[in-house]
């Protein structure tokens, strides 16, 4: 979501600085234009600008009520055009000013009448006018994410990221005292504010899509990491998020070949006992021929080793198990082994996974199921390596 406040303002303003082109000295000279006309004097330092930028702090509430005042407006607005003026950088300037604008228009929040009024100054005012305008109206803006809750529009965003930034791995929405706190933004991965140079250099990665508003091209991200994507989006960052953005539509296609999909309860009886092996019964097992393994896992030499291992381990104790289970008649084999192949029949429709991915996600499909702890997935792939040799999983080597 496009949001216009403080923060966003300092990210994008700084930019167009010379010398106090970083986040505290930018942040300093903007807001000073304010604090310095006030009686007490408002004053900023690094420490109060950082809060600012990552949305820990409002503005001081003497700022806010500050700029009702037409004669600290005028005050505000003269000081842009002597002081920071001189701090512009001519090349980029018009382009923040552009960014600021589509910011400011994109935010579903501000009334039509302060668009009008922040587009009319774009229209007509030199750029130092429309900036002061523009840090007027950011000041009274919300900046803390105290009062944000997460939107249903939102969600997706969030559980297609398990909940972590992209690019950091922070977590989105954090825990504090008792609340969960939204710490994210949806953001566009090519976004149109972009300036015409980032736009051609981040084409050279990936096409712009046709439709920037698209799903496919919004993605959650933390805070900081958003204002730091925002300010400067380089090819590797833009290349790292289209990437990611696409594993996670890649993910949303695996689960939900895998929805509806089920396995009999009394699989997890096997399983846990498995886990639950003594010594002394560890120690008796009866090993796999190992020539009666078939070859099904020609090119990952890491994946045929792993499930040999296992196969020539495990293969005879838990058939065993399957037939004890069956004799009792509490449970169908059949049932079971064709729940397993049609998991792997799926998945390997998709035409995108490797044996190693597919062996993977099956012990996750099966963990997911019967409840097993993550922490235990190396006992659900003995069970899926069972399956391999017993043919459910992959297709034999004509």
């Amino acid at each position: 979501m496009d949001v216009f406040n403080i923060s966003e303002y300092i990210t994008i303003v700084r930019k167009g600085l010379t010398s106090s082109n970083a986040q505290g000295p930018a942040g300093i000279l903007l807001l000073s234009q304010i604090g310095d006309l006030l009686n007490p004097r408002v004053d900023f330092d690094d420490p109060k600008i950082t809060n600012l930028v990552k949305h820990k702090k409002d503005v001081q509430i003497e700022v806010i009520n500050a700029v009702s005042d037409p004669k600290i407006v005028t005050d505000v607005v003269s000081g842009f055009k002597t002081t920071v003026k001189r701090d512009f950088n001519t090349i980029t300037i018009d382009n923040v000013c552009l960014r600021l604008i589509t910011l400011i228009n994109n935010d579903p929040n501000i009334s039509s009448k302060n668009k009008k009024t922040l587009n009319d100054s774009f229209e007509f005012d030199d750029s130092a006018t429309f900036l002061a305008h523009a840090l007027i109206h950011a000041v009274g803006r919300a900046n803390t994410l105290d009062s944000k809750t997460t939107t249903t529009d939102e969600v997706p965003y969030l559980t297609e990221a398990n909940n972590h930034c992209p690019i950091c791995g922070s977590d989105l929405v954090k825990k504090y005292k008792g609340k969960n706190i939204p710490f994210y933004e949806i953001t566009k991965i090519f976004d149109e504010v972009f300036d015409e140079d980032t736009k051609k250099d981040l084409e050279t990665i990936y096409v712009a899509p046709r439709s920037l508003n698209d799903f496919s091209n919004k993605i959650a991200l933390c805070l900081n990491c958003l204002n730091e994507y925002r300010l400067a989006p380089t090819k590797e960052t833009y290349k790292l998020l289209y990437d990611k953005k696409r594993s996670f539509e890649e993910n949303s296609k695996i689960t939900n070949q895998l929805s509806g999909l089920d396995v009999e309860k009394e699989l997890s009886i096997i399983i846990r006992g498995l886990g639950e092996l003594s010594k002394d019964e560890f120690g008796v097992m009866t090993e796999l021929d190992p020539k009666e393994i078939v070859e099904k896992i020609p090119d990952d030499v890491v994946l045929k080793d792993a499930v040999t291992r296992l196969v020539l381990k495990y293969y005879k104790y838990i058939e065993k198990q399957f037939s004890d289970l069956d004799t009792t008649g509490i449970t169908r084999f059949s049932v079971i082994a064709s729940q397993i192949k049609l998991a792997f029949e799926k998945l390997d429709a998709l035409g995108t996974m490797t044996q190693k991915q597919i062996f993977n996600r099956l012990s996750l499909w099966v963990v997911d199921k019967i409840g097993y702890s993550i922490d235990n997935l190396n006992v659900v792939n003995i069970i899926i390596a069972f399956f391999v040799q017993n043919c459910e999983v992959f297709y034999e080597i004509s």
